[in-house]
């Protein structure tokens, strides 16, 4: 298992304005629990799309295409686009504080929170 992390960009001043983290489980396909580094507004967007897809399994390019196309369609995300996933590697088993060393790291909006989806399932 590898996970591989999704960047969210404006195309209108090329800034990084969300993060989607998936677990690679085999062959693209993930495990349906999805971590989303976003504004609120954007994090609870992304997670309807993702929520509303009614798959249980999905590989990453069906998820990349699906979340690229909510994204365009709606008038207040129609700039952003989804960048090539990479691999993130890291020993650390406390993914939470890596996730946030990375976002650090990379020098993010503060204002990113964290957020969970499920592909497929409606939150209770």
């Amino acid at each position: 298992m590898q996970e591989k992390v999704i960047t969210i960009a404006s195309e209108r001043n090329q800034n990084i304005v969300g993060l989607i983290i998936v677990e690679e489980i085999e062959l693209g396909y993930i495990k349906d629990k999805i971590v989303i580094y976003a504004t609120n507004e954007l994090k609870e967007f992304i997670s309807s799309i993702i929520e509303s897809l009614g798959q249980t399994y999905m590989n990453i390019p069906t998820l990349m295409e699906k979340v690229s196309y909510g994204l365009k369609t709606d008038h207040r995300t129609s700039y952003m686009r989804l960048l090539e996933p990479f691999a993130l590697e890291s020993e650390n088993k406390n993914k939470s504080s890596r996730n946030k060393r990375m976002i650090d790291q990379m020098k993010l909006d503060n204002k990113l929170e964290r957020g969970i989806a499920y592909v497929g399932k409606k939150n209770s």
